[in-house]
């Protein structure tokens, strides 16, 4: 049972989801004591102009990944790709 601040019962799912995560941020949120610094980071001396690719290239790509593996820090699964191969 979760219960608002007025001690009164929450009135569906949506709002004890609310309710647990202002909780959790409240628990667990780091505030930064100042101002965030600047971060300076080396630009780019060179880019990426054109790149070539097949069909073939990016199909054979999506056949060969392995779908039991876990996300990558995109968090789209091997599993989502290779769906999209026909």
């Amino acid at each position: 049972m979760v219960r608002r601040s007025t001690v009164e019962q929450c009135d569906g799912s949506a709002e004890c989801a609310s309710i647990f995560a202002d909780v959790f941020a409240d628990s667990y949120s780091v505030q930064p004591d100042g101002p965030i610094p600047r971060v300076r980071l080396p630009r780019a001396l060179q880019s990426l102009e054109s790149i070539d690719f097949s069909e073939e290239v990016v199909l054979s790509y999506l056949a060969s990944l392995d779908v039991s593996t876990s996300p990558g820090v995109d968090n789209v699964s091997a599993r989502l790709f290779k769906g999209c191969a026909p």
